[in-house]
């Protein structure tokens, strides 16, 4: 499969195996500070046999034994990747201070892959994620549209603005400290439009799905019975 270039994979990926390499080629492409052809092969090997012997050892049929395996897995889980943190006093440009070792990286890679590939991707829930997706994109866009507005702008939700100022201040302070860590358009301007885009990000990320219905139709003008 090493002759396969990246983007036949990606149209054959329901091929046995195809979806796992695109995974590993996309993963050295884009951090190959820490991609290990080795540490990936045995995260495959350990999230396979953990799926096959436990959350997957039986049919989920919502009881208390399949609610069980899917704790048991989880807390499993929790605890391997708790203990797997290191620190580093001068981590990589495309690290921090705080991560987990080269392993569990990977490990947590290969289950990403799987709760993307077996879950999200599901044909029958592609509806529903199209309609999310679009009043994700309009809250966002609506919040942008509010922010930019000279007359209306001094009563958008203070949170926001307060998370506006402060990944401003943040940008500003990276430029000033560490500027090679910075991409795209650096000038004032530059980075007052990044930390307004920041800011309106994590604000609508901090919405719980019910919130972010009622925002949605509240800045569309409509209701959410419409």
């Amino acid at each position: 499969m090493a002759a396969v270039n990246l983007s036949e994979l990606g149209t054959r990926w329901r091929a046995p195996g195809h979806s796992l390499e695109a995974l590993w080629r996309r993963l050295l492409l884009k951090d190959d500070w820490i991609a290990d052809r080795d540490a990936f092969t045995a995260a495959v090997e350990r999230v396979n046999r953990d799926l096959a012997e436990s959350l997957l050892a039986a049919p989920y049929d919502g009881g208390i034994e399949s609610e069980r395996a899917v704790s048991g897995f989880t807390r499993k889980w929790i605890e391997h990747l708790r203990t797997a943190i290191v620190v580093e006093d001068q981590p990589h440009v495309r690290s921090g201070n705080v991560r987990l070792n080269q392993q569990a990286w990977h490990e947590v890679k290969v289950l990403k892959f799987v709760h993307t590939h077996f879950v999200l991707d599901r044909p029958e829930l592609g509806q529903d994620q199209r309609g999310q997706a679009r009043m994700v994109e309009g809250l966002a866009l609506g919040f942008e549209d509010w922010l930019s507005d000279p007359v209306d702008a001094a009563r958008a939700p203070r949170r926001l603005t307060e998370w506006v100022d402060e990944a401003t201040e943040a940008g500003f302070e990276l430029r000033r400290s560490r500027p090679e860590l910075l991409s795209g358009d650096t000038s004032d301007a530059g980075l007052v439009r990044q930390g307004r885009a920041r800011a309106i990000l994590d604000y609508v990320s901090s919405f719980s799905d019910q919130q972010a219905v009622a925002t949605y139709w509240a800045l569309s003008g409509g209701t959410s019975d419409d």
